[in-house]
C-alpha cells in the first residue's frame, strides 16, 4: 500500500511541479502537487521516514531550514549512498518520473532517477549548498553524530546502515 501510494504521489510531484514554478496561479497544478504530497505522507507514516528526513532533522533545528528545504539538500546525498542497495527500487521509480526515456541497465536507471530528483532542487531556485543555509564545515560533525546517535530510529529504516563518518561526508559533498 506504502509503494502505491508513494509512487503515484512522485508521479504527482514530479509531473506538477515546474508548471507551478512556472504558474503558481495554475490550480490544477497546484491541486496536483497538494494532492501528490499528501499521498507521499501517507506513504511514509505507513512505512517510516529514513536518512532523508534523519539527515534533514538538524537543518531544521540548528539553522531554520523549512523541513522539505532540508530533505530537497541532503535528497541526493542519500540516494546515491543508497543506490548499491536500492538500485532496483530506484530504476523502477526512473521509469515513474521519466516513462519517456530508454536505460542501457538497473544501474544507468537508478543513477538518472538520482540525477532527476537532484535536478529538481536545482530548478526550485532555493539554496543549493549546505553552506548557502549557514552551514560551515564545523557543524557537520556534530550533526552527523547527532543524526546517528541521537535521532537514530530515523535513519534506520534506510536500506544501508550509516556511520557517523559517512554521515559527515554525505553533508561534505553538498556543504
Amino acid at each position: 500500500m506504502s509503494d502505491a501510494l508513494a509512487v503515484k504521489g512522485l508521479k504527482l510531484l514530479t509531473q506538477n511541479f515546474m508548471t507551478v514554478l512556472e504558474d503558481g496561479n495554475d490550480i490544477t497544478a497546484r491541486e496536483n502537487m497538494l494532492l501528490g504530497s499528501t499521498l507521499a505522507g501517507m506513504a511514509f507514516v505507513n512505512a517510516s521516514v529514513a536518512a532523508v528526513h534523519g539527515l534533514s532533522y538538524p537543518l531544521g533545528a540548528k539553522f531554520h531550514v523549512p523541513h522539505g528545504h532540508s530533505n530537497a539538500l541532503v535528497m541526493g546525498p542519500v540516494f546515491r549512498f543508497n543506490i548499491e542497495a536500492a538500485s532496483r527500487h530506484y530504476a523502477e521509480l526512473a521509469s515513474v518520473i521519466m516513462p519517456q526515456r530508454q536505460f542501457a541497465d538497473e544501474q544507468a536507471a537508478a543513477h538518472a532517477f538520482v540525477d532527476e530528483i537532484e535536478g529538481y532542487l536545482n530548478k526550485s531556485g532555493l539554496p543549493t549548498r549546505l553552506s548557502e543555509v549557514g552551514v560551515t564545515e564545523a557543524d557537520l560533525l556534530p550533526m552527523a553524530t547527532e543524526v546517528v546517535e541521537k535521532i537514530a530510529r530515523l535513519i534506520a529504516t534506510n536500506p544501508r546502515d550509516m556511520s557517523i563518518e559517512e554521515v559527515r561526508q554525505m553533508y561534505q559533498s553538498v556543504l
